[in-house]
């Protein structure tokens, strides 16, 4: 996959989240409170 792959599904994945929700961003950008914080590794040599 190459850079410009990576933008354009994140172009999409963002239009996706507005058409659902468009107060999607404005309600992350007062602040998140998840219920669960996962700290994981992962390591290639696994």
């Amino acid at each position: 996959m190459i850079l410009q792959d990576i933008f354009k599904h994140n172009e999409q994945w963002v239009a996706q989240k507005l058409n659902t929700d468009p107060q999607y961003f404005e309600k992350l950008a007062k602040g998140q409170q998840p219920q669960i914080l996962y700290i994981g590794c992962s390591d290639s040599r696994v």
